[in-house]
């Protein structure tokens, strides 16, 4: 029989509202986040640090979804009637 324990390893921070959706990046780097608050934030998966925040610029909660490089986070806004689908480009400056 398989044995699976899980335990936590750290909490990432507090978003300031309820979160809705959460994506990992493809490298599992970073972590996308978009909450009640109508934001959407990028975070380093490491110590929950807030890289990039939109502030509160969208009218509904938003799902979340990293392209398959990393270059790009896909959103979908659920509502009935929304014009519901948008794309932001993700610049990393290291």
């Amino acid at each position: 029989m398989l044995r699976v324990e899980v335990r936590e390893l750290r909490g990432l921070g507090d978003h300031g509202d309820e979160v809705t959706c959460l994506s990992w990046s493809p490298d599992g780097k970073f972590i996308a986040v978009s909450g009640a608050d109508f934001s959407v934030r990028v975070l380093d998966a490491s110590d929950g640090g807030v890289l990039f925040d939109t502030g509160p610029r969208y009218n509904e909660d938003l799902i979340l979804f990293w392209s398959p490089f990393g270059r790009h986070i896909a959103y979908v806004v659920p509502c009935e009637g929304c014009n519901g689908i948008g794309l932001l480009e993700v610049v990393f400056d290291y």
